[in-house]
């Protein structure tokens, strides 16, 4: 049985540009962590983002490109992007 991973895009000016950074990830925190943020970002500010960061249902159906989205959020810095589903166990 393969696990389920995650659709996950990036927030841009446009849906185009947005779609253009989309992604297949662990569903995890430590997964969209890693993908929304640098390698060299410190692991302090790593483990706030990870306290803090929302995945909260959005839309629907996207009929664009068929994902339930999801949206992520930080608090204090606003949309990072967005997801086609919650995240699993962390």
């Amino acid at each position: 049985m393969s696990k389920r991973m995650l659709k996950v895009r990036k927030h841009r000016g446009g849906y185009e540009d947005s779609m253009a950074t989309a992604a297949e990830i662990e569903p995890t925190v430590a997964a969209l962590i890693a993908y929304f943020f640098a390698a060299d970002t410190p692991l302090s500010v790593l483990r706030k983002y990870r306290k803090t960061l929302k995945v909260d249902p959005y839309y629907g159906v996207d009929s664009r490109n068929g994902w339930n989205t999801y949206i992520v959020t930080l608090p204090n810095h606003g949309v990072l992007g967005f997801t086609d589903g919650p995240l699993g166990e962390t």
